[in-house]
């Protein structure tokens, strides 16, 4: 069950800071920093539920999962869709579905380095690229990264800070 975005108390500059990501398209991010158990990733998917249900249903709201591999974050070959064409066949991957919309990485520092420097690499170029098992693709993605980090876990490196 996902809260209203009203029902969490505290967070106001959080809260400001997701709402400031609806108005101004300059924004890439928000990250929500504290320690374990305080709310940052119910607020960030209360937040997420909000966009879909007060502003637009169609906004893309993408959970990345910390295990998630390169061929689900950038696209790949879409096993089902190419057997069936006879052909190769590409599959989106995460970001390319966030276009448009907010991609969400609950604990960003902890997932490998090279998905941080793919998704920040997209976040800055607002361009994904594929090119894998001969395909070869260039999607424009524009997402707002939401995230969350625990200090005492693993720090944010600051490059990623910067780009946010």
């Amino acid at each position: 069950m996902i809260l209203p975005l009203s029902a969490i108390v505290g967070f106001s500059t959080a809260r400001r800071a997701l709402l400031c990501t609806l108005v101004d398209p300059t924004l890439r991010g928000v990250v929500v920093s504290g320690p374990v158990g305080t709310g940052k990733s119910t607020l960030m998917r209360s937040f997420g539920a909000f966009v879909r249900e007060h502003v637009d249903a169609a906004t893309p709201v993408v959970p990345v999962p910390l295990n998630v591999s390169d061929d689900r974050l950038l696209g790949g070959v879409d096993l089902d869709a190419s057997i069936e064409a006879g052909a190769i066949r590409a599959r989106a991957g995460l970001l390319a579905g966030a276009a448009g919309g907010y991609l969400f990485v609950d604990d960003l520092p902890l997932l490998e380095e090279m998905s941080i420097a793919t998704i920040a690499r997209a976040l800055e170029s607002e361009t994904v690229i594929t090119e894998r098992e001969g395909i070869s693709r260039r999607e424009h993605s524009r997402f707002v990264l939401l995230a969350t980090t625990v200090p005492t876990e693993r720090d944010l490196s600051l490059g990623v800070a910067d780009r946010v």
